[in-house]
């Protein structure tokens, strides 16, 4: 009887210690780390593949196909701009440069240009730093594009990804 008991007990202190350890990653793990880190809610999360050298970086946001640009100094953002008059391998681009006020990125637009397209620049990377793409995942804070890659230009600022 007395082995009985004892085993019913163990029992006991197996299911509570599930118990508390199912509230403890419900209640702190999920909404926070892994929600941050895109492994929960992913329908509000966006994959970004990145270039990125020293302070530099291009990403393509899967999601829109749009690619963007820091080369230290502006951000150019690539398929925005539909102006035609771009001759042989430039595409236009819209062009922002940044500054931190705090710690929030303001984005101050300048006018269009065109500049070398993306692959030109990806195989500079490529062929000259040999950097190879990482997949890079982030939350989506708005559904309007502009807004969004602002968004995912201050994350990965605030993650230390690059500097300004």
């Amino acid at each position: 009887m007395n082995i009985i008991i004892f085993y019913i007990i163990r029992l006991c202190v197996l299911v509570i210690a599930i118990w508390f350890g199912y509230l403890f990653v419900n209640s702190f793990i999920k909404p926070t780390i892994l929600y941050e880190k895109c492994l929960t809610d992913t329908d509000s999360c966006t994959e970004l593949e990145l270039y990125q050298y020293e302070n530099n970086f291009i990403v393509k946001e899967k999601v829109s196909q749009l690619y963007f640009w820091y080369n230290g100094q502006n951000l150019y953002i690539y398929g925005q701009n539909q102006d035609q008059s771009c001759k042989d391998r430039y595409s236009p681009v819209n062009v922002f440069t940044m500054n931190v006020v705090g710690n929030t990125i303001n984005f101050i637009p300048f006018p269009n240009q065109c500049i070398d397209d993306i692959d030109t620049i990806i195989n500079y990377y490529q062929n000259t730093f040999k950097i190879q793409p990482k997949t890079y995942y982030t939350r989506k804070n708005n559904n309007n594009l502009q807004n969004n890659i602002f968004s995912i230009i201050q994350q990965m600022y605030n993650e230390n990804i690059f500097t300004i």
